[in-house]
């Protein structure tokens, strides 16, 4: 799978953050209201409540919500969001409605590269 990653200015520096591949409950639970909430809430009060919090879990708390919302452009804050969504679900071997899809040797091969 490929890495998930972002790029924050903090203190007029780029700096590079990876997401780790372990994904956490909580992680999880968010990537799941997130997803079921994407496309009916795109309101901007939702995107500061909701979406910095969930990059910042997603990134491992790399970095702090102030930093991702002083150093990250917002207009790519919906689509890195997504991105981060895909990248749960597809660490996790979800299917989109949020099931965990059955095991098979693929699966297994893939994630052990």
């Amino acid at each position: 799978m490929k890495k998930l990653v972002i790029r924050l200015n903090i203190n007029g520096k780029e700096k590079k953050f990876t997401a780790p591949k372990m994904v956490t409950g909580s992680v999880l639970q968010k990537t799941l209201k997130l997803s079921n909430d994407f496309d009916e809430r795109r309101d901007p009060e939702y995107i500061f409540t909701e979406h910095y919090p969930f990059l910042c879990a997603v990134f491992g708390h790399q970095f702090t919500l102030e930093e991702l919302e002083n150093g990250f452009d917002v207009r790519e804050v919906l689509p890195m969001a997504s991105k981060a969504i895909d990248h749960v679900i597809e660490e996790m071997d979800l299917d989109p409605r949020g099931e965990v899809l059955p095991f098979d040797s693929k699966s297994r091969k893939a994630r052990t590269r």
